[in-house]
């Protein structure tokens, strides 16, 4: 390899030692365990596999800390691992129920990528941490929406245990749940919070509900300020 390439790619970056192309973030290459600075594209390992003695490794071109992440097998990193290396396939569709054309149900959906959703898990990852501590009991009450799974999939990220409730639990099956599971925190949405908030008095572990959707026209005052 000449010396002006060499010089030419910083050393944290990593490419083929045969064709000299360097890696994509995410591109699979291989290198030899055996012989230094083998690194090679799946191209290449193709054209040397019979002429190169040793076993090749298929690897990951990533940057230190994803790799760290996607070798540790719990499922907080699968998570992470899938937002990165899937970054721009489709994740979660939404039914956009004004079409009313029934023969159309495929453009009937609103398709959110990884990327999109990940950022949405981890940004509520983040603001759970003010309200909730690792291991404690978070209850989701809702229909089925992406804000579920992204809050199911938040807890996951902060080691946060997940107890469902169905959305349409009587007044006494609800009370039982959050009282026998030791709810501190729950996250609803509009059509549950004034239940949720009516309830909270015979609830005496729950110190937060976070409410889905916008609360602004709510007249409640009390409402307003048991949000979080």
């Amino acid at each position: 390899m000449n010396k002006d390439l060499n010089a030419s790619i910083n050393s944290t970056v990593q490419y083929c030692t045969v064709c000299h192309r360097i890696f994509n973030q995410g591109e699979s290459w291989f290198y030899c365990p055996s012989c230094l600075h083998c690194h090679v594209c799946e191209m290449c390992k193709t054209r040397m596999e019979s002429s190169h003695s040793h076993r090749l490794i298929r690897k990951f071109s990533l940057d230190y800390g994803i790799e760290k992440i996607c070798t540790r097998p719990d499922m907080a990193s699968r998570i992470l691992s899938a937002i990165y290396f899937h970054s721009e396939r489709s994740c979660f569709g939404v039914r956009n129920y004004s079409n009313d054309d029934s023969d159309s149900n495929e453009h009937s959906y609103v398709w959110l990528t990884f990327k999109i959703i990940g950022q949405r898990i981890k940004n509520f990852s983040y603001g759970l941490e003010h309200f909730i501590k690792p291991h404690y009991h978070l209850a989701i009450c809702a229909a089925n929406r992406p804000e579920w799974l992204i809050t199911d999939l938040a807890c996951i990220l902060q080691s946060i245990i997940s107890v469902p409730i169905f959305h349409q639990s009587n007044d006494r099956d609800m009370t039982y749940i959050i009282n026998h599971t030791n709810i501190s925190v729950i996250v609803c949405d509009k059509h549950i919070l004034q239940r949720l908030i009516r309830l909270q008095s015979k609830c005496s572990t729950v110190r937060h509900i976070i409410c889905m959707d916008d609360v602004s026209d709510m007249n409640s005052s009390k409402s307003l300020l048991f949000c979080s």
